[in-house]
């Protein structure tokens, strides 16, 4: 084996290692090569694509391979999946395409910073919190939930309800600091019409959201803000809307505070 066929081993094997798929077209959009990444991400393998004319190839999944688009998202095994996509051309004029599967939590963090920056865009704000209003809540819930449909994944709401300490100025928007501080990168706090603090949780369950309801009612009340501080929640369900979520929680809320003897607003 020459230094040449060396190097083209060699540089086999690197591709083959890394956690992605490399297809090569040549300059008349035929296959040239295709690591073996592309069965366990495609689901079809690599000897199949080699070859063939970029542009014939049967399945319709696949077309989306040659798009310009950045991100796509395919069906490996069924199950939806986000891809990064980008490409090179090299020295004789092909196209090396590289895939790469983006983890849950990645895809999260961009729809995330994606909706904060359409809010922003908007200025969807509570003017006495600086917290996303009711009408942004509205549309940052939307995609969560349809996220949740899609991969099956836990997604839970809280609703609390705080009574301010008397004395406290700037309360409300002391207390949505607090809360701020409290929640993950991932987590989304916003104000309702009748002056709740919504809090949107991505892949939280409903104990999980429990014990952090529980425990920011702790903190709040400690740092003497409030004076009384409650909370509903529920958890996103296969038939639930994003409306539908908002309410549960809610009426979660509306129960709680019913068995006490308190009142609450809203509905």
């Amino acid at each position: 084996m020459n230094e040449d066929d060396l190097r083209a081993s060699l540089a086999e094997r690197v591709v083959a290692a890394l956690p992605m798929a490399v297809v090569v077209l040549d300059a008349a959009g035929r296959v040239r090569w295709a690591s073996d990444g592309v069965e366990g991400f495609l689901g079809v393998a690599a000897a199949d694509l080699v070859g063939r004319d970029a542009a014939l190839l049967e399945r319709e999944e696949l077309a989306a391979l040659w798009e310009p688009d950045e991100w796509i998202a395919l069906s490996p095994g069924g199950k939806p999946t986000l891809f990064h996509r980008f490409e090179r051309v090299g020295e004789e004029g092909e196209r090396i395409l590289f895939l790469q599967p983006v983890p849950e939590l990645v895809e999260l963090q961009r729809e995330v910073i994606s909706l904060k920056e359409q809010i922003a865009s908007l200025n969807l704000t509570d003017a006495e919190t600086g917290l996303f209003s009711q009408r942004a809540l509205n549309l940052i819930l939307e995609p969560q939930v349809a996220r949740s449909r899609r991969y099956d994944n836990p997604l839970s709401v809280i609703v609390m309800a705080v009574e301010l300490a008397e004395g406290v100025e700037e309360g409300f928007r002391r207390v949505a600091q607090q809360l701020k501080e409290q929640l993950r990168w991932a987590d989304l706090v916003g104000r309702d019409r009748w002056g709740r603090f919504v809090l949107i949780l991505p892949e939280t369950t409903r104990d999980a959201a429990a014990a952090l309801a529980g425990k920011i009612s702790r903190r709040l009340r400690e740092s003497g803000l409030v004076s009384e501080c409650r909370a509903g929640l529920a958890e996103w369900r296969k038939q639930d809307s994003a409306s539908g979520l908002l309410q549960r929680a809610a009426e979660s809320l509306l129960a709680e505070a019913a068995a006490s003897g308190e009142a609450v607003s809203g509905t």
